[in-house]
């Protein structure tokens, strides 16, 4: 059973995802990735994610276990493909940067940017919510925080969907592996420059800090450096995206939500965390290898098979959340696993929270009356990342 290829699962994956958790066994696919296996068990069950989420010991996320030993990628070096002491000492050099109290002190410039974009659509009648928001928000915040010359930000957005595409593992062709290493090419060589640019001349950055790190202790090599540049880009706006966008149209197709959002503003925090679990923006998790034999969910596994979590079905698990199929924005508790869990949880989640509280707060403040153009979502064909292609509304 794997209808990832079909038109109508991009559509609503949701029938499948309960199709999945229903079955005994987890689902088998092959897939195109340059590894030593030839496809990668996924786990639909709430309680199958978590646990694969959790496991730092029999599960291990170094790619190198299955990787082949020529061709790789510089993002082969990034965190996400690590254990620890590897992990611990890359995510040690940004955690601070991405910690609570670090991202509440954006507030002020994420609102200006966010009144910026809202003050263009005053003249228009319809716009893009995707195209001229959602896409752009995100964007401008991180290549700041990262050190990105303004007049290079739709280069990166551009980049980051076209390398994207090829990290679907269910749908990728060779066509797309060849393209992405063209264009990871494309960004080391321009990641490499800009390197060089803030040796010459320190900004208050992210890769300026980065360069401190790698110069103070030798705690970071090159190649680690440009990997940790590109993670944060890509991971940095890839799923806030998706969350502005999938938000706006939930809240627009459910217009009680909507009413009562707008009448108890106090209900935005829980709504954000009802958005991410309705439509989660990353559906499935990176692959997990396994270090030694172990079983997930009643499934014998050896040592060296891939596995992952398709997070977009476990948080429609109806044995954890009631009326999981309900778009609820006073759902408590409501423990979604859209960020992940753990050793490897999102690190920029507090972000892509505040860019959501900023942007719904200024933008059903600014245009109460806005209204989608048609209730039809038009949705990305990725069984990875869950994103509207298009959200036009009326301001």
């Amino acid at each position: 059973m794997n209808d990832f290829n079909h038109p109508g699962f991009f559509q609503n994956p949701y029938p499948t995802y309960h199709q999945l958790q229903q079955s005994a066994e987890p689902l088998w696919i092959p897939h195109t990735q340059r590894t030593a296996t030839a496809g990668v068990w996924l786990f639909s069950r709430y309680e199958d994610a978590l646990s694969i989420l959790k496991d730092n010991r029999a599960l291990s996320k170094d790619t190198s276990r299955v990787a082949p030993k020529e061709g790789g990628s510089v993002l082969d070096r990034h965190m996400m493909n690590q254990d620890p002491p590897n992990h611990t000492r890359l995510r040690h050099l940004v955690a601070e940067r991405f910690s609570p109290q670090k991202i509440n002190g954006l507030e002020e410039e994420v609102t200006t940017v966010v009144r910026q974009l809202l003050e263009s659509f005053s003249a228009k009648r319809e716009i893009d919510f995707v195209a001229e928001f959602a896409t752009a928000l995100p964007v401008i915040v991180i290549s700041r925080m990262v050190g990105i010359p303004a007049a290079d930000y739709q280069k990166i957005r551009e980049w980051s969907m076209s390398i994207s595409r090829s990290f679907d593992s269910a749908l990728a062709a060779e066509s797309d592996l060849q393209q992405q290493r063209a264009l990871l090419t494309e960004l080391v060589d321009y990641i490499g420059y800009l390197i060089e640019e803030r040796r010459r001349n320190p900004q208050p950055d992210l890769i300026t800090a980065l360069i401190a790190a790698q110069q103070s202790d030798d705690s970071l090599s090159y190649e680690e450096l440009l990997a940790m540049v590109m993670l944060l880009l890509f991971a940095g706006h890839e799923t806030t995206v998706s969350l502005l966008g999938s938000g706006l149209f939930l809240l627009c197709s459910h217009p009680e939500q909507l009413q009562l959002l707008q009448h108890n503003r106090q209900y935005l925090p829980l709504a954000i965390e009802e958005m991410l679990r309705y439509e989660s923006p990353i559906q499935r998790t990176s692959f997990r290898v396994t270090a030694s034999e172990c079983n997930i969910g009643g499934k014998e596994l050896q040592q060296g098979e891939q596995v992952c979590a398709i997070i977009g079905a476990a948080n429609r698990d109806e044995t954890v959340f009631k009326d999981p199929d309900s778009f609820n924005i006073k759902r408590s508790p409501n423990h979604h696993l859209a960020f992940g869990f753990g050793l490897h949880g999102c690190l920029g989640s507090s972000l892509a929270r505040l860019e959501a509280r900023i942007t719904y707060t200024h933008l059903l403040e600014r245009f109460p009356q806005l209204r989608l153009v048609s209730t039809t979502a038009e949705w990305e064909h990725s069984s990875l990342f869950r994103r509207l292609k298009t959200l036009p509304i009326t301001v």
